[in-house]
């Protein structure tokens, strides 16, 4: 088979087609429609992974948007806290504060340490203050980080010891 391309002066972008010499006889085909058909041809084949693709990436995509709301959401709540304490509405910011104490175990210690450092700002650490909601969460904020730790430094020591 025998392959010369020819330029097709029909368009002025300079569209060249493939004229084939096979036996004797001629076939004009474009580029364009052979890719065409080269695509068409592999989405038929592979349709069922394309589609297990396209879903696992949308899924993807859905879990990381839904944790960044997350971790707004929370940063929101927190600030609310603050805010609603400073102006004095004590149910609402009881309320607000029950809902952050019941997050503390899922958060990451990203979160938390983004909290620990807020609160402290607001609140001095070395001086109790009982009735103010911020300090009572700095200290739970300041527990659950502690705890932690220690959770973690006793895997640490016991791979230590394993080895």
């Amino acid at each position: 088979m025998f392959f010369r391309s020819s330029p097709s002066f029909q368009q002025p972008l300079g569209n060249f087609s493939l004229t084939a010499v096979c036996f004797g006889t001629f076939q004009s085909f474009s580029y364009p429609g052979v890719l065409v058909k080269r695509f068409m041809r592999f989405l038929r084949q592979n349709q069922y992974v394309l589609l297990f693709l396209a879903v696992l990436v949308f899924s993807s995509v859905m879990v990381v948007r839904q944790f960044l709301a997350n971790q707004s959401a929370h940063s929101e709540r927190r600030e609310d806290l603050i805010l609603l304490q400073e102006r004095g509405d004590t149910k609402t910011s009881a309320w607000l504060y029950q809902r952050l104490i019941q997050e503390l175990p899922e958060l990451s210690e990203r979160s938390l340490v983004e909290d620990l450092a807020r609160t402290a700002l607001l609140v001095d650490p070395k001086k109790p203050e009982l009735e103010n909601l911020v300090w009572k969460y700095y200290v739970s904020v300041k527990k659950e980080l502690q705890r932690r730790a220690e959770h973690r430094i006793d895997h640490v020591v016991a791979k230590a010891q394993k080895e």
